[in-house]
């Protein structure tokens, strides 16, 4: 990593999955978010709040749509999209508003989950801007992703289980050799200060000192579980298919997500969607 370069943090993960609480931790350490007033509203189904810019959410959302896709897709992206002449409107785009809102930060962070879809244009546009990226990913239990969209949503467990594998392996494939960071729904709830440490010293972020450790005490709730299902209660569930159990097993299982053993299988198990 350059130190000259400006950096920004990719908060990464399936809807449902911890995104907002992480992104409001690690800007809780000093990261930079953007303008507050621009960010998305707190909801019923998530009162802490989103902490996501929502022209971001927006621009990705005219991106799947140009695509014929949508955030709710069961599909995979294939094939080189983000080099189509049809994309470059959007891509400049991409860079003024990367400019105009970030420009002045050596250090900053977005979320929204439609990135882990498009993640390659992301990627191309931040390295032609000369901006390094690193990764937060979120992974939470399917069956509670599954829990939490059917209430709100109203999807059914084969279309949850469905979107959870493509946006959770899409982004473990776009991040294969970069500087990334997994964390679990389970771990950000249970010891948040340590979960958010270990995070800022994988990540280089600055560290949790006695002002925002309080501030994440304080932010970081256990009454905001509504679902809670068992590694084994996903495992054994007779309508998931197996290609997903395997990579939820892996996930959990094998934390060294940069051996050669795990990108290979994750690189094989992608193409061969």
């Amino acid at each position: 990593m350059d130190i000259n370069r400006d950096r920004a943090i990719c908060v990464s993960g399936m809807h449902r999955s911890g995104t907002s609480a992480i992104t409001r931790s690690i800007n809780l350490l000093g990261v930079e978010i953007g303008d507050t007033n621009t960010l998305m509203k707190p909801h019923i189904h998530n009162p802490k709040g989103y902490w996501e810019q929502k022209k971001i959410t927006q621009l990705n959302d005219q991106i799947l749509d140009l695509i014929g896709l949508a955030w709710d897709s069961e599909e995979f992206i294939k094939g080189r999209w983000w080099e189509s002449k049809r994309i470059l409107p959007y891509k400049d785009e991409l860079k003024k508003m990367i400019r105009k809102d970030y420009g002045s930060y050596k250090l900053w962070l977005w979320k929204d989950p439609r990135t882990c879809l498009l993640m390659p244009l992301w990627q191309e546009v931040l390295n032609e801007l000369n901006i390094d990226i690193n990764y937060i990913i979120c992974i939470r239990n399917p069956l509670d992703i599954y829990k939490s969209l059917n209430s709100r949503d109203g999807f059914s467990l084969e279309k949850s289980i469905r979107i959870w594998f493509v946006y959770t392996l899409s982004i473990l494939y776009w991040t294969i050799n970069s500087k990334r960071s997994v964390v679990h729904y389970e771990d950000i709830l249970n010891a948040p200060l340590s979960t958010i440490q270990s995070i800022a010293k994988a990540l280089n972020l600055p560290k949790v000192d006695i002002n925002n450790a309080s501030m994440l005490n304080n932010f970081i709730q256990q009454k905001l579980r509504h679902h809670q299902s068992t590694y084994e209660n996903f495992m054994n569930h007779q309508r998931v298919p197996k290609s997903v159990k395997d990579l939820y097993s892996t996930i959990i299982s094998d934390r060294n997500i940069n051996s050669k053993e795990y990108n290979r299988y994750i690189s094989q198990l992608y193409l061969s969607q």
